[in-house]
């Protein structure tokens, strides 16, 4: 099992521990690409894929750890999208 294999399998699991670098990995798997939304975004980022095939997230802070209601809207958006 490749570590892509394994990281999409950790993210499905639903792990209260996923951080956000493992997030970046993960939709860099699909073909997604990170992009700050200007200077004044603050803590919002925005992974693209194509035009109009986009995922509006908030860095998390303090900490490095993903949110739930972020990784269910993430998982949401990739099976929506067919991805998973």
């Amino acid at each position: 099992m490749s570590s892509k294999e394994k990281l999409r399998k950790r993210f499905l699991q639903m792990p209260a521990d996923f951080t956000f670098e493992e997030m970046c990995s993960l939709l860099a798997g699909f073909g997604y690409v990170l992009e700050n939304k200007g200077t004044t975004s603050g803590s919002r980022i925005r992974f693209r894929k194509d035009v109009g095939i986009y995922i509006d997230i908030h860095r998390p802070h303090p900490g490095n750890t993903m949110r739930q209601w972020m990784m269910k809207a993430v998982y949401n958006h990739l099976k929506n999208n067919n991805l998973i």
